[in-house]
Formats: structure tokens, C-alpha cells, sequence
């Protein structure tokens, strides 16, 4: 095949790539195509194992707080739960506090968002070991909670029933093979799933969480790059500050030193004017010497700092005052970026934190409230410090709302009275009681029946004197 032939071919292979891309293309400056540069970039992962994580959450201030924060500041205020019995409530609540479930709640969370999942083990009285199925109906007390991360065990037989809550994820959990458990006298080598509760990291989707050993992901894996090229920046711009101020020596016999091999000298002279310049603040020079100094030029570094600064924020998912500790520029919505976080913190609340303290909650009415139907609300404490006296306020206008309800009859004192202090803390919401409205309602229909059997009598009463 000719020079010609050969040349013509890689033209109209060419050609073919060009035509088959899609988007604005450009032949004769390769855009689109297969000479186009950006074509050779691609995404790349970073695979952050535990002895990553754990160096991240160590030595990285930043990286713990995007760790902590969130968790820290969901269970800053507390929770409690709500039953419709306050005896029961009490009772929830204090078992809480005696197992020291907050710390082990907090301790799992963490973990979940540094390695990608935790486990929440709990030791049921059930008459039965942990590698068995959990026995609702004989637990009779929780004795102990252990918190495990992701890397202290593994997954094993997948729940494959579709109709189990627990479909699609492990049914048993081993122990790493350095681990000596027992409990009681007998060895354990894992768990039954039905006696813990999983704490999931960041979603990475369903065909990575399979290859994943079913576990989720890190939030060091999305925020590594900007955490690494935030920290490059600023410690390359900390690094050249020793040398923002350059100092020139002019000496006229320099080149006449090197070609004669008299460096020493050299450096000598300048070593002596710099200990002049740090001892006296002041500079000796010779007949035909000078001495200059020229500053590092900074101009842009700035800008380009907010730039990578800006990108760590982004991928924190936290605003820029929480993370660094300092007011962002630009940020003219009209909200506070505290408002901002404790919108970002109460979504979690709900979405994250409340499925698990009601699974929790479930736990203990298998021995605490034989009735498991019964509903286990959770009640959040405010993120918000309000100040006593626009609280008192508040109560003030609520007590004024609450009488105009009672004197309209659309509310009954005692509703209104057992949702207010009934509780453990003020209550900011009025529950309606269906028993107390029943009863008004059968204490109605008998006052009126009374009545009506009163006129019924008097009108007979009547009857007969006018006969």
C-alpha cells in the first residue's frame, strides 16, 4: 500500500471518530475528537480504607469536624420519647439514659460517616445466644450495648426474603478473626441482625454497596481532593512567606571567586552581612557593593485561595462560617448561615436519627411495654437557645390562644393542660385526647338526656293541673 493509500485511510478513520461524537465538534482544531485534550481526562477514585480514615479524623482538623459536627450538634439539645402515657415516658427515657445510649448512638454515627457503617449490637435477656434469632417475646431486660465499626466486621448470608425490613442486607455479622468473644462461657464467632442496628455511611448506590462488601461509603471519599488541595494551597502560600523578602547582593569580585575556586570567601562575606542585618540591623558594605531587596509578588494568591476554599465547602455540605469558623463573602440570601446549618442538622434529625431511636424505642417496649402497637413519637429539643424572656412570651400568647379555645369549647382544659405540662418538658403543641373528648361527649348526651326528661316531667306536671 502506497504512502497515499495509507495517508488517505487515517484521513477517513479520522473522520469516522469525528463523526460519531456527539456534541459541537471542531475538525480543524480538534474539538470534539479524538485529538481533543479534555478527552484523556476521566473521574478517578480514591479508595479511603481504615488506616486512611483514621489519619484523616487524627491529623486533619477539618476532616474531624466534617465528621463530628453534624453528629455533635444532632445530639446536642437531646430528644425525648413520647408516649401517650407519661409514666411510660419516664420509663423509656430513664432506660435510655441507663444504658448510655447517647454516647453509644454518637460513637456509631461517627464511625458510620468516617469508615462507611457501624453496627449498634444490644445484648437481649431473651434466653438466647446473639447468634440467634432475637426472641421478642421472651426479652425480658437489655444488659449491655456495644458499638462496632465496619472494619471490626464482616457481612455474611444476605437476607434475600423481599418481604423481611432487612432485605438486600446481611442476616449475620462475623467477627474479625483477632477478636476472642464470648457470651456467657460460650464462644461467638458472629450476630444475628435482628439484635443491632446498622448505622449506614455515605450512599454510594446499590451495585457499589453489594461490591462494597455491603457497606456504604466514607465522607473522606468525596471530600479527599478538596481537602488535599485546600491544605497544598495553604501550606505552599505558609511555606514562602520566610522568603517574601528576597536579598540581592551585588559583589563585584563574585566572578572572579568562582573562576579561582574561592567560594568559601564568598559565602563568608554574605554570612557576615546577614549576621550584621539580624545583630545590628544594619549592612557594612565595601567600596563597589550594594545590597537590594525584592519582595515576592502575591498578587492573585487570594483570589485563588477563595477558590479552592470555596470548593472544600462545597464538597462539606456544611456552610463556610461552620467549617472554618469564619463569615463567608457574598452570601446576601437573607438567611444566616446558622439558619442554614440547623436546617441541614434538623433534616438529619428526622431523616437519619429519629428511624433509630424508634427502633430503639421498639426494643423496649418488648419488655418495658407489652402493647408493641402503641406509637413512639421522639421529640427534639430546639437547636435553637431561646432567650427566657421571649420564651415567657411565647407561653404568654399560647395561654391567651389556649383560653380563647376553651371558652369556644373547641378545646378541653384537660387537653390543654396535659399537653402543656404533662410531659417533661412545656409543650409547644396541643394533642387532642379522644378519650376526654368521648367521655365530654357521653357526659353531653346524658346532661341532655336529663333535660329533656325534666320538660317531658314538668310538661305532664302541667297536664295534669290543668285537668
Amino acid at each position: 500500500m502506497t504512502k497515499a493509500q495509507l495517508k488517505k485511510q487515517a484521513q477517513l478513520k479520522n473522520q469516522t471518530k469525528i463523526t460519531n461524537l456527539d456534541g459541537w465538534q471542531d475538525v480543524k482544531r480538534g474539538l470534539g475528537s479524538f485529538k481533543d485534550k479534555r478527552t484523556t481526562a476521566h473521574i478517578s477514585s480514591t479508595n479511603i480504607n481504615n488506616t486512611i480514615a483514621d489519619q484523616l479524623y487524627r491529623f486533619d482538623d477539618i476532616a474531624k469536624k466534617v465528621v463530628n459536627d453534624l453528629v455533635d450538634d444532632s445530639l446536642r439539645e437531646g430528644f425525648n420519647y413520647v408516649l401517650k402515657s407519661k409514666k411510660l415516658s419516664e420509663q423509656f427515657n430513664r432506660e435510655f439514659k441507663k444504658l448510655s445510649l447517647r454516647n453509644h448512638i454518637e460513637k456509631s454515627w461517627k464511625d458510620a460517616r468516617k469508615y462507611g457503617g457501624s453496627v449498634l449490637l444490644f445484648g437481649f435477656d431473651d434466653g438466647q445466644t446473639i447468634d440467634q434469632p432475637l426472641n421478642i417475646n421472651r426479652v425480658r431486660a437489655i444488659k449491655w450495648v456495644i458499638s462496632f465499626n465496619r472494619y471490626q466486621i464482616s457481612a455474611e448470608e444476605i437476607d434475600t426474603d423481599i418481604t423481611s425490613k432487612n432485605f438486600g442486607k446481611p442476616l449475620f455479622y462475623k467477627f474479625n478473626s483477632t477478636n476472642n468473644y464470648t457470651d456467657g462461657f460460650k464462644k461467638v464467632e458472629l450476630f444475628h441482625a435482628s439484635r443491632c442496628i446498622r448505622f449506614e455511611g455515605s450512599d454510594i448506590g446499590e451495585d457499589d454497596f453489594k461490591r462494597n462488601s455491603y457497606w456504604h461509603g466514607s465522607v473522606f471519599e468525596s471530600l479527599y481532593t478538596p481537602l488535599r488541595d485546600f491544605n497544598i494551597a495553604h501550606e505552599n502560600v505558609a511555606a514562602a512567606f520566610p522568603e517574601i523578602w528576597q536579598g540581592i547582593y551585588k559583589i563585584p569580585t563574585f566572578i572572579d571567586a568562582i573562576a579561582t575556586n574561592n567560594v568559601e570567601l564568598v559565602q563568608k562575606r554574605i554570612s557576615a552581612m546577614d549576621d550584621m542585618r539580624s545583630n545590628f540591623r544594619a549592612i557594612v558594605l565595601g567600596g563597589d557593593e550594594e545590597f537590594d531587596r525584592k519582595s515576592l509578588q502575591l498578587s492573585g494568591i487570594p483570589e485563588l485561595l477563595d477558590r479552592v476554599t470555596n470548593r472544600l465547602v462545597a464538597a462539606s455540605g456544611m456552610p463556610h462560617s461552620k467549617l472554618l469558623g469564619e463569615g463567608s463573602q457574598g452570601n446576601t440570601s437573607g438567611r444566616t448561615e446558622q439558619s442554614e446549618w440547623y436546617d441541614i442538622v434538623s433534616h438529619k434529625q428526622e431523616q437519619y436519627l429519629q428511624p433509630i431511636l424508634e427502633q430503639i424505642g421498639e426494643f423496649f417496649s418488648y419488655y418495658l411495654n407489652k402493647n408493641s402497637d402503641e406509637e413512639i413519637a421522639i421529640e427534639f429539643a430546639s437547636l435553637y437557645q431561646q432567650d427566657p424572656l421571649k420564651e415567657a412570651q411565647v407561653r404568654l400568647q399560647n395561654a391567651q390562644a389556649d383560653n380563647l379555645y376553651i371558652n369556644n369549647q373547641t378545646l378541653d382544659p384537660e387537653e390543654v393542660a396535659e399537653s402543656r405540662f404533662g410531659g417533661l418538658k412545656y409543650g409547644e403543641k396541643i394533642v387532642l385526647d379522644q378519650k376526654i373528648r368521648r367521655a365530654n361527649r357521653e357526659a353531653a348526651n346524658f346532661e341532655r338526656e336529663n333535660i329533656e326528661q325534666e320538660n317531658e316531667s314538668d310538661l305532664e306536671n302541667e297536664s295534669e293541673d290543668l285537668l
